[in-house]
């Protein structure tokens, strides 16, 4: 049992939390009516609040919130999160930023500045940021940095997902879903006692569908096939002492995914990648042709709007083409964990062991096209194991955490990406060639021979970090609170990586030679670092809370693992980057508790930020100084018994000083960073035959946004709406639920993440998802 679930806590501080939730949320007596939007209690500061009562911007959703309102994964929980983005191009690869803080290095051995964190427990993997959710308790995402507390890398703040713990009352539920692409989805679980002190719970999961990405030529591509188990055990030993046990497994076995590519060019008054719009044959750079003596750096596609191997996409389907490719995705993720708690009356004790790992094998057909120009694969295998000690008290006026951390991870991954320069060695340098009916859509010219040139990567990376840490909250009158933190923490890394790169060049005796490169060094990185927090809050009256505070945040650094040999070297490590931000908030009711607001403004001065970036075709992390400057509001209002309203708006200017480009030294935007979002949901419930009836409808607006800190045209995506409507009728004893949903109702075209290949004639892009509909019949007792 966790400290949150102790039966010797605070009853009284619980009771009155719950209250106040009952009266912030106008319940009505029937459960099935009680709004879909209460407020839940929260453990941000490692103990049981209420969600009102903690200085921090949090955004939370309960386990039986996350059911009704039809949420399944993680990019359903950021549509109704303000300054939360979640892109995703693929179950494998999933960007996460909060307030324009994140990482969109694909590689795998990197850790990201957005925590996620599953039963209090980090993952240091971004491979597994997007899995199933299913039988929570709650979903908190915690904005802003979290270095004292969860200390992880939580530079721009994190995600926890926490488990739906055994009970002492035998119950459980299922949910069986149909939907678009024969998909078929279950979610269930069964908990109950197995004594009078050891409880059992067991939840499953599964999902499956059919390819997103039509292949005109195979198979279809990013289709689903994934099931997840997880078993649990709490046993009370003593009146003082419990234990937790939880073993999870879940597994994928599916295809991979391919982009859909566009002509673009860099020969552009900008000199940046733009896309090409007119009928002119596309120039295409021959970068790696550059050490051939006396081969010109640019020739021109075999026809208007081709590529190199003269295809070309016509139908303008982002999610139907040619794919020759067919990837797997296969990943693996076991993880078990053991809680130990302890009350020893002044003080309560909690251990938690967690060990994780990873096997996970991801495919693409990066060109989208039906040739085999270029290909994407890796591989990662990771071992991870940490270990939390924490000790929590409190008294009259002063409630305190102090604790120690331990985390060791290895990390094998290997990439390979194939690019074929058939076309290149046969196409006329002019650009002539004879066009005759090729066997694919769009293609004119003849088959090209290939040439395939591999360009891969085999890497292990060893982590080792601990750290101390302390936080205390002093009462310093009745309405005043001080809040301290302090955490120190020490990380080494070790690095071994060979790069087989090929550079090719002219020859007397050949035309060309592959001649394989070198392999660096072991490399050891050491760092140590402070995170911290001063903060006052203020309660002048029951119904409010103001805070103002500063936090201070950082993320270690490691190494980049290029498919390229960079041109120096060194450029490989790159150092840890801090965040100190100045934030002031509130959060308040008005209205006899009907409605509630939280807001706040911040200030985030980010030094060495971690950005990502090619550099002659080697991808790279390198340090740059950033700030940005934001603000968030949110509303939850019901106006009346049956209806709940909800919206939420985020504001965001950030800034990344002297980002080089292939033109110049210029001022950026960070990734994935709008400057404004807009979300809103509203639900309507009423009666009907014994049972009820609720409508929901949610939308979510992004502003304009770009891909990467460099910001070619190319990586530009403009502002999109989605909107996702449900209908649901429940029983009046709430053992069945029936509804009929539409996600992306208005099948609105949009970007997971665009990548700019100008040099080559072609750019890519991977479009999220498009309409998706279905029914889910759901039964529960208990």
């Amino acid at each position: 049992m966790n400290i949150e679930q102790h039966p010797l806590r605070n009853n009284l501080t619980r009771a009155v939390s719950l209250a106040s939730v009952v009266l912030a949320i106008g319940a009505v007596d029937a459960i099935a009516q009680q709004s879909a939007l209460e407020e839940v209690i929260v453990t941000a500061q490692k103990r049981e609040q209420s969600l009102q009562d903690v200085g921090i911007s949090v955004t939370a959703f309960s386990g039986d919130q996350i059911r009704q309102l039809g949420y399944t994964n993680s990019t359903d929980i950021a549509q109704q999160t303000p300054g939360l983005q979640v892109q995703q191009l693929h179950a494998s690869t999933t960007q996460l930023n909060i307030r324009g803080v994140s990482q969109n290095d694909f590689a795998v051995h990197l850790e990201g500045p957005i925590a996620v964190y599953v039963d209090n427990a980090y993952t240091s993997s971004i491979g597994t940021a997007h899995t199933q959710i299913f039988d929570l308790e709650r979903v908190e995402v915690l904005r802003g940095p979290q270095g004292t507390l969860f200390g992880r890398n939580a530079t721009g703040g994190l995600i926890h997902y926490l488990s739906k713990r055994p009970t002492d009352e035998f119950e459980g539920y299922g949910d069986f879903t149909y939907g678009s692409y024969d998909q078929i989805k279950f979610e269930g679980a069964v908990s109950g006692p197995l004594s009078d002190s050891a409880r059992a719970r067991l939840s499953v999961a599964s999902n499956k569908h059919d390819g997103v990405m039509e292949n005109r030529i195979g198979p279809d591509l990013r289709d689903t096939d994934t099931y997840s188990i997880r078993g649990q055990l709490e046993f009370d030993v003593t009146d003082t002492f419990s234990a937790y046990v939880k073993v999870a497994y879940a597994e994928d076995d599916s295809k991979g995914n391919a982009y859909t590519h566009f002509p673009s060019t860099f020969i552009t008054e900008s000199g940046l990648g733009e896309e090409i719009t007119d009928n002119g044959q596309m120039p295409i750079f021959l970068g790696l042709l550059d050490a051939i003596d006396g081969m010109p750096d640019l020739i021109f596609g075999p026809c208007s709007g081709c590529d190199a191997f003269g295809y070309r996409e016509t139908d303008g389907d982002p999610l139907e083409g040619a794919f020759d490719f067919i990837p797997d995705f296969e990943r693996e993720i076991s993880n078990a964990q053991i809680e130990l708690t302890w009350d020893l009356d002044s003080f309560v004790v909690t251990s938690i062991s967690d060990y994780l790992e990873v096997d996970r094998t991801y495919g693409e057909d990066t060109d989208g096209s039906p040739f085999d120009q270029v290909t994407f694969v890796d591989q990662e295998d990771r071992d991870q194991f940490s270990q939390e000690i924490r000790f929590n008290g409190s008294t009259d006026d002063l409630t305190w955490v102090a604790g120690a951390y331990y985390l060791d991870f290895d990390v094998f991954s290997v990439g390979a990406v194939t690019q074929d320069i058939g076309p290149l060695l046969t196409f006329g340098f002019d650009g002539s060639q004879g066009a005759i009916a090729g066997p694919f859509p769009g293609l004119q010219g003849p088959l090209p021979p290939t040439f395939g040139v591999p360009f891969d990567h085999t890497g292990t990376v060893e982590s080792e970090s601990w750290a101390i840490f302390g936080h205390t909250e002093f009462r310093v009158t009745d309405t005043i609170a001080l809040v301290t933190a302090l955490r120190y923490t020490e990380d080494e890394r070790e690095m071994d990586l060979t790069i087989d790169n090929r550079e090719l060049f002219r020859d007397p005796s050949a035309i060309l030679v592959l001649n394989p490169s070198t392999s660096p060094e072991n490399t050891t990185l050491d760092f140590d670092n402070w995170s911290a927090k001063l903060q006052i809050d203020w309660t002048p009256n029951e119904d409010w809370l103001l805070y103002a505070g500063y936090t201070r945040g950082h993320k270690a650094g490691n190494f980049s693992q290029p498919f390229f040999i960079p041109d120096d070297p060194s450029t490989l490590p790159h150092d840890e980057e801090e965040l100190d931000s100045f934030e002031i908030g509130a959060k308040g009711s008005m209205l006899d508790g009907r409605m509630r607001i939280n807001s706040s403004v911040f200030y985030y001065d980010y030094s060495d930020y971690q950005a990502f970036f090619f550099e002659n075709l080697a991808q790279n992390v390198g340090n740059l100084d950033a700030n940005v400057v934001g603000a968030e509001f949110e509303v939850v209002y019901v106006p009346i018994d049956p209806l709940d309203l909800a919206f939420g708006v985020s504001f965001l200017d950030s800034e990344v000083e002297d980002v080089g480009t292939a033109v110049g030294v210029f001022d950026k935007e960070l990734p994935y960073a709008p400057d404004f979002t807009f979300n809103g949901l509203a639900r309507y419930t009423w009666s009907l035959s014994q049972g009820f009836v609720s409508a929901q409808v949610d939308f979510n607006y992004v502003d304009d946004f770009c891909f990467s800190v460099t910001c070619n045209p190319t990586e530009e995506e403009d502002s999109y709406f989605v909107a996702n409507v449900q209908l649901s009728y429940a029983t009046g004893d709430e053992r069945w639920r029936f509804t009929a949903f539409s996600k992306n109702v208005g099948d609105e075209e949009y970007r997971a993440t665009g990548i700019d290949s100008s040099f080559a004639g072609v750019s890519a892009a991977s479009y999220a998802n498009p309409r998706w509909y279905g029914v889910t019949v759901g039964f529960q007792w208990n």
